[in-house]
């Protein structure tokens, strides 16, 4: 679920992703070598399960890419 909202970053008011990037980083405190794997591990190799590496190499670089193309045309309107 934490990760599922990570995933929607751009999506969600500001307030719900300062408390879910306080979530995480309590989570990354935590010394437990499986969750540190799941959060921040890049070789987690489950079918169902999407770790932190993943989401922000596909995902958000995704959506970013999506934002920055649709601020670019903007700009190129407003500015004709």
């Amino acid at each position: 679920m934490l990760l599922y909202k990570l995933g929607r970053l751009l999506d969600q008011p500001l307030g719900l992703n300062l408390i879910l990037t306080g979530v995480l980083s309590r989570l990354a405190q935590c010394p437990q070598p499986l969750l540190h794997m799941y959060l921040f591990g890049d070789t987690l190799n489950l079918p169902d399960l999407i770790g932190m590496h993943e989401l922000l190499q596909f995902r958000l670089k995704r959506d970013v890419r999506t934002l920055v193309g649709v601020l670019q045309q903007v700009c190129l309107v407003a500015g004709r």
